[in-house]
């Protein structure tokens, strides 16, 4: 721990006493003025309204701005010189992608599913003796003194437009005067100025948008940007550093920097991100990334930390909700179930909001990739089109007659195309992307597959990793389902490829046979 964060404890303790619960809770800060706890403290701001509530909000907001004081204050000295590191580019497959493999079929072929030929375990072989998983979800983090709540609607509107949706909040003016250049000198009083109060409703006009609008806490970095961007015009120091003001109260992880004659901010995150340049600060092990991909060399790094901070989370376990601008309707049709055909839209406001997220993985391992863009939800565009005209053309049948329609359909109604002839270099879709984008591969259409048996067949699904080549396997509620399946913690899943064009389910690609699997088991 650094000894800024001593001192932050030390500011902390003289304005909030603490007292420990016999039970293991979290400690009950006490008001300087009151002496009461934060628990007595927030249940009177509840029921109590007028002066009282003005008087509650005058003490978290000059416990703010004293902790902004005096970060505000060491900064003197606590600059960092810090060489930028390469960015990380999307690991090379130790394989060459395997081309997808298709199964000749006649012309008036009838609907009927080709039987596998025999049925026999695929050995799973993994690095540890349980299959890939991603780590529990976290709560988002939280502001170190309480926000009062906003008014709900502002007085005087200020629209932000952010991903094609408009956002109304309080009117607000930039902290720095127009055509005003920064100075590293300038950083402490710039720093100031900020939470000298007059943005502490703006924090918590962000914090309410943030949770009103389901944002995740890439949605809610993006929307400070655009927030502050409106306030203080784009891509300028005066916006660079309000986005590190607000990202920081709301209790992330970042750290300013200054490089090039600008300041930048910098958040760090406990996910491994590809194709950004980053930094380390001091003896700390995070790695720093710059919001805005610059690659600047012998950047000065401020080495402090706010109390209670948090690293960002790239799980999309949610999606922000922003208006809808659905796309033309793509008529996808299933070659095999000529009646399983439907025409798609999606909400071209998320497709955009897709394009910003980072390629990113846990833990060094790059199946957790792939497995955040599955469990990534569906947009409600979409959801509201798979029910409506997916569920109906699947009612009465038997789970393994719908995961056979649902496979054919993806199998046969997408282009396959490698990643690096369509963008250049590998790139995963989330599964409305695959709906959107002319061609998809393997890995795509295996998330995309996964979504819809999750959602309309209620069966677990594993996406599963050959040398060069993804596919899935399906948890069956029947034991009699016949072909290939993968042993999974005692588990039987049948193996459906959507990349082996028109073959049933049980059937492992041709040249698969008895390769190394990875797996990752859906939720």
């Amino acid at each position: 721990m650094k000894h800024f964060a001593i001192h932050f404890a030390i500011a902390a303790m003289a304005l909030t006493a603490s007292a420990q619960t016999p039970a293991p809770q979290q400690p009950q800060q006490k008001s300087a003025r009151s002496g009461e706890s934060y628990e007595e403290f927030r249940k009177k701001t509840r029921e109590s309204f007028g002066s009282f509530r003005d008087k509650v909000h005058e003490d978290y907001q000059q416990f703010r701005q004293e902790i902004n004081k005096r970060y505000a204050d060491w900064m003197d000295g606590k600059w960092t010189p810090s060489d930028v590191h390469d960015p990380l580019p999307v690991p090379e497959p130790e394989v060459k992608p395997v081309p997808p493999v298709v199964l000749p079929v006649k012309e008036d072929e009838p609907d009927v599913e080709p039987e596998p030929v025999e049925e026999k375990e695929v050995p799973l072989v993994v690095v540890v003796p349980e299959p890939v998983v991603l780590p529990e979800l976290e709560t988002q983090p939280q502001p170190i003194v309480p926000v009062m709540p906003p008014p709900v609607e502002p007085v005087i509107p200020m629209p932000v437009y952010y991903l094609g949706t408009t956002i109304n909040l309080s009117n607000y003016q930039s902290w720095l005067s127009a055509g005003r250049s920064l100075t590293l000198d300038d950083m402490p009083q710039a720093w100031n100025t900020m939470s000298d109060g007059r943005y502490e409703q703006l924090l918590a006009e962000c914090l309410r948008e943030r949770d009103n609008r389901n944002m995740c806490d890439w949605a809610y970095l993006t929307f400070l940007q655009a927030v502050t961007d409106r306030i203080c015009g784009a891509d300028s120091d005066a916006s660079r550093l309000l986005t590190a003001y607000l990202f920081a109260q709301s209790g992330y992880k970042m750290r300013l920097g200054w490089g090039e004659g600008k300041a930048m901010m910098l958040f760090a995150s406990d996910y491994l991100i590809y194709n950004t340049p980053y930094y380390f600060v001091g003896n700390d092990p995070e790695r720093y990334y710059p919001f805005v991909k610059d690659k600047i060399s012998n950047v000065e790094i401020l080495d402090l930390a706010f109390p209670e901070e948090h690293t960002l989370s790239l799980r999309l376990d949610r999606l922000p909700m922003v208006a809808d601008a659905p796309t033309e309707p793509r008529q996808l049709s299933s070659r095999r179930y000529s009646a399983f055909s439907c025409d798609m839209s999606v909400n071209k406001n998320m497709i955009d909001f897709f394009d910003t997220y980072p390629t990113s993985e846990i833990n060094y391992d790059m199946m957790t990739r792939w497995g955040m863009y599955a469990q990534t939800p569906l947009t409600e565009l979409v959801a509201q089109q798979v029910e409506e005209k997916m569920r109906p053309l699947l009612a009465e049948m038997s789970q393994l007659d719908r995961v056979k329609r649902l496979l054919n359909w993806v199998q046969t109604a997408f282009k396959y195309e490698y990643d690096e002839v369509v963008w250049g270099y590998d790139r995963a879709f989330f599964a409305e992307e695959s709906l959107f984008y002319p061609y998809c591969d393997c890995e795509d259409r295996s998330i995309l597959f996964s979504h819809l048996v999750r959602r309309l067949t209620d069966a677990e699904v594993a996406l599963i990793l050959y040398p060069g080549h993804m596919a899935t396997a399906v948890k069956f509620d029947s034991q009699d389902v016949k072909g290939d399946y993968i042993n999974i913690n005692g588990e039987k899943y049948t193996v459906c490829d959507p990349t082996f064009v028109n073959a049933g389910v049980g059937m492992t690609m041709t040249g698969m046979d008895n390769a190394q699997v990875t797996a990752l088991v859906l939720k």
